[in-house]
């Protein structure tokens, strides 16, 4: 198997789920936050640079900062998967302001050895073209299944 894909409702466990794991496996890529007002989104480099991708406009809604995203984009440039987990938390709709983002993401999913890559339910072109890639999973978190879902997830990152 070349990658698992995780989705599921907001708040329910996903994010979680990623950083339990990555407590066992080295791993390279970004993870997404909110900052303490939740009125700007940063991802950060692991390991690396934190870059400034949306923020609330006056009605609430988050907007895309382009440059925040063409920004990333020119670092997973410079990404060499190595062995290393491919760790990616998380992907939407955002994303869709930079198609030389969404591009470099496509090609590092492509060119690692195992990933682990957190989407939002909400399907767009972007996503949908992620899920069309070779030998992946896409699993549905839910309250159900999501404190069984971090040892299921170790044996299968374990025996990629």
């Amino acid at each position: 198997m070349k990658g698992i894909f995780l989705t599921g409702d907001k708040g329910v466990g996903k994010s979680t789920i990623v950083k339990n794991l990555m407590q066992h496996f080295p791993g390279y890529g970004f993870l997404t936050s909110f900052d303490s007002s939740k009125s700007e989104l940063i991802l950060k480099i692991i390991g690396g640079q934190s870059f400034l991708i949306a923020r609330r406009n006056s009605t609430g809604k988050m907007e895309p900062v382009k440059t925040g995203f063409d920004s990333v984009a020119r670092k997973l440039e410079e990404f060499d998967p190595g062995e290393k987990l491919l760790i990616i938390d998380e992907l939407g709709s955002l994303e869709l302001c930079s198609k030389k983002f969404q591009e470099e993401v496509k090609n590092l999913l492509l060119k690692s050895r195992f990933f682990l890559c957190v989407i939002q339910k909400r399907e767009n072109e972007f996503i949908k073209s992620l899920l069309k890639i070779e030998d992946t999973t896409l699993i549905t978190v839910t309250k159900t299944n999501r404190n069984y879902l971090v040892n299921l997830l170790f044996e299968k990152i374990k025996g990629s």
